[in-house]
């Protein structure tokens, strides 16, 4: 079970929710969303309105369960406010509207791009 995994069923355990289809309803979201994402392995992250929506049905804040879902993503997480303009904010204003194959597709390139400057990082040194 990843972390995130693990977070979802702590809070549905503290909560007395005794099923998928309850989170789901709380959540504003599908059954067999909130299925996969508690029992199915990822290789990604749940888009924003699923966060949104988990954070919602499991009453906690939304950046809690967004860190939970980078750390079983395998990804690095940080929580804070960046400035965005011009190109930046075009791409973040894109976000909510991407489906989660296109959240996934952008997330291997981000990966692949950050593995490639650590690579040259330790050619260098």
């Amino acid at each position: 079970m990843d972390p995130l995994q693990q977070l979802i069923r702590e809070r549905m355990d503290a909560l007395g929710i005794g099923s998928w289809a309850e989170l789901g309803r709380r959540s504003g979201l599908s059954r067999a969303t909130v299925h996969t994402i508690g029992t199915q392995p990822r290789r990604g992250l749940p888009n924003e309105a699923t966060i949104e929506g988990l954070a919602k049905g499991l009453q906690i804040a939304a950046s809690q369960l967004r860190a939970k879902a980078f750390e079983a993503a395998g990804l690095p997480y940080e929580e804070r406010e960046v400035e965005v303009g011009g190109e930046r904010a075009t791409l973040m204003a894109s976000i909510p509207n991407l489906t989660d194959d296109d959240v996934e597709e952008l997330l291997a390139i981000v990966e692949a791009k950050r593995r490639r400057r650590e690579q040259q990082e330790r050619s260098s040194h």
